[in-house]
């Protein structure tokens, strides 16, 4: 017994170890670097404005929710974007220096936590300046501390210049905007700004010049988000063979996160598990509740690799048989995904596809006479419907590169989800809707990425979603496990 625990721990440690990709080489890193300060120099050039510039881009810092107690870790992807490092209290500063877009000179500083012995008695080892320079190959890299007189120094020569920063962060954050990334960076930086005496007409936001860079994803990270998706099909498959009538919403999000974690993966984003009428709450996070038999659960749920995250969404009933109503809803939700698969062209964009998704889910709906409407009402009733876009730009978050419009076209490298919706609310006003679809909601998500034949390639191929194939996989291994058991203890009556 004890031998075979060994072997199963030492094939989980393989399985983590060869299941995470390559990462990110360092020198995509640098050529990313590069790639911001020429869309610096460019916006420089044709306002013909200053030739002194100065990027500060700071790292996520760790977020407490009682003293001593930090939540997870997860560092700001705008940051690891442009550097790989994964551990809070750093910054990215990018001088740069245009004498003419022929000739520009810019040099990269990095600034990060030297930790003391007390602190790494309590909470380890820090990458260091020796450690971050090896990871980045940034030669200029020096401790945190010394931050506060190089932005003093070098913000003055800033206003002596006439020169502009690119600091992402209003120094008056208004209600209901995001906080600041890194509050002492913020706080930091303000102190130093106003000091310099530089206006607020000379103060730029970074984060839509590297949104453009990122939302066209390289070799390299399609590597990885192939991996993401890979990981989170097996992930949800196991998940899936687990349910059973009853089964805790929290089982389930449990389940995911166990298997993801085998796996060598952090969790995307919190998982979506929502039973009955809850998948009618689009991003029901509670998942406290029971799934009651003949119940479809929803499960939005998604695997990071690498600092990437895929996008993944299934309904399936817990019990394993969709009923009539189930399974004509789910395959109405496939019949649009895949059209709107086949709509992607390189002269569509996600605005278009949305379009398509709202009238052939209206269109669908109305000829199975779930609902009653006229054409010309496909388009309203089919948004009540499906309140939500039929996708979004992925990549380092779910909701990726906030700044790039739904309306832009597709180009090779783009990546996005596709992910049309039922919801059927038992309390719904807005759309009249037979009476035995009350109180269904349901999901169908995939992850596709534009290629250079200006089609939409489906990267979730591997997670089952015929409705066979999903019967067949629901609830798979607690029936095996119960037969074993039979076979076992010698109650299995089938001998």
């Amino acid at each position: 017994m004890l031998t075979f625990m060994f072997t199963v721990r030492i094939l989980r440690s393989l399985q983590r170890h060869f299941s995470t990709s390559v990462p990110i080489p360092k020198s995509e890193y640098a050529s990313r670097r590069s790639e911001l300060v020429e869309k610096i120099v460019q916006i420089s050039s044709s306002n013909q404005s200053s030739a002194h510039h100065l990027v500060i881009i700071p790292s996520a810092e760790v977020k407490y929710a009682s003293l001593h107690v930090p939540y997870s870790f997860r560092q700001d992807s705008y940051f690891r974007y442009l550097t790989g490092i994964t551990e809070p209290n750093a910054i990215l500063a990018l001088e740069i220096e245009c004498k003419s877009s022929d000739n520009v000179a810019f040099l990269p500083r990095l600034f990060v936590e030297e930790r003391t012995v007390h602190e790494r008695l309590w909470d380890g080892p820090s990458l260091g300046i020796s450690g971050a320079t090896k990871l980045t190959g940034i030669k200029q890299t020096l401790p945190a501390q010394c931050l506060s007189d190089y932005l003093k120094m070098v913000l003055s020569n800033l206003y002596s210049a006439n020169g502009f920063l690119w600091f992402n962060a209003p120094f008056t954050i208004k209600s209901g905007e995001r906080a600041p990334v890194n509050r002492s960076i913020f706080s930091l930086v303000s102190e130093h700004f106003t000091e310099s005496k530089l206006s607020k007409s000379h103060l730029r936001n970074p984060n839509p010049l590297i949104d453009e860079l990122r939302v066209v994803k390289s070799e390299a990270e399609l590597k990885i988000m192939r991996q993401a998706v890979k990981n989170t099909s097996i992930a949800l498959k196991k998940t899936m063979a687990s349910a059973y009538s009853g089964i805790r919403e929290a089982e389930l999000s449990a389940r995911f996160q166990f298997e993801s974690a085998l796996l060598g993966s952090d969790l995307g984003y919190p998982a979506v598990v929502a039973g009955g009428n809850r998948a009618n709450i689009i991003h029901y996070l509670r998942n406290s509740e029971r799934v009651e038999d003949g119940d479809l659960v929803l499960m939005d749920v998604g695997c990071d690799v690498e600092g990437y995250t895929a996008d993944i969404s299934r309904t399936w009933p817990v019990n394993g048989a969709f009923s009539r109503h189930q399974k004509l809803l789910l395959e109405i939700l496939i019949q649009v995904q895949d059209e709107c698969q086949k709509a992607a062209t390189p002269d569509y964009s996600l605005e278009k596809l949305y379009d398509v998704m709202v009238r052939r889910l209206a269109y669908y709906l109305n000829e199975e006479k779930i609902i009653h409407v006229s054409e010309r009402e496909f388009s309203r009733v089919g948004s009540a419907i499906c309140p939500h876009h039929i996708g979004h730009y992925l990549g380092m978050d779910v909701h990726d590169t906030a700044s790039i419009s739904y309306g832009r076209n597709f180009e090779s490298g783009m990546v996005f989800p596709l992910e049309p919706g039922i919801y059927f609310p038992c309390d719904g006003e807005k759309v009249s809707v037979a009476e035995e679809f009350r109180g269904m909601g349901l999901r169908h998500e995939d992850d596709y990425v534009f290629t250079a034949e200006g089609k939409a390639e489906k990267l979730s191929d591997c997670v089952p979603f015929a409705v066979s194939d999903l019967e067949a996989l629901i609830g798979s291994s607690c029936k095996q496990k119960t037969d074993e058991f039979l076979q076992c203890s010698g109650l299995d009556e089938r001998e």
